[in-house]
């Protein structure tokens, strides 16, 4: 199995491009408008609460997921393939420390620590694992250390 484990979650699909749109074009003749926003255009409520990006035809969310300290749990589900969906922060210091979890040379703790340094441009979330909203994070290091 396979479960996506960090990046902004594709919500919905729709045949309109809401991001040409966003930007003055049409679907066939958008240019690649995405390429302008790699990381998403950041949609925001009337109160002005960030609350989604879209990118092309895709709906994501606007926190970025982040199951690092679930790998274990997952892994006792049998899930043997972890996707990391790329943004334009550093990839590959993303991925090195979700492999360096995966293979246990560091702590869930310590994988989480890093992701927090690399000073992504949006809170993580995993709250939908944890039968909350989905948006939400809990931090499990604070549970275990409550406990």
């Amino acid at each position: 199995f396979e479960v996506q484990v960090f990046g902004r979650t594709s919500l919905a699909l729709s045949a309109r491009c809401y991001h040409a749109r966003a930007h003055g074009r049409i679907k066939d003749n958008c240019q690649f408008v995405c390429e302008e926003d790699p990381d998403g255009l950041l949609l925001t409520t009337l109160d002005r609460e960030k609350f989604l990006c879209i990118n092309g035809i895709q709906t994501l969310s606007y926190t970025y997921l982040n199951l690092i300290q679930e790998i274990q749990s997952l892994e006792k589900m049998g899930v043997t393939h972890f996707r990391i969906s790329p943004h334009s922060h550093d990839i590959r210091s993303t991925a090195s420390a979700f492999l360096d979890v995966v293979q246990k040379r560091i702590s869930p703790e310590e994988g989480l620590s890093r992701l927090q340094s690399l000073g992504y441009n949006a809170p993580f979330s995993n709250g939908f694992y944890h039968n909350q909203a989905g948006r939400d994070w809990i931090d499990l290091s604070k549970k275990i250390s409550a406990a």
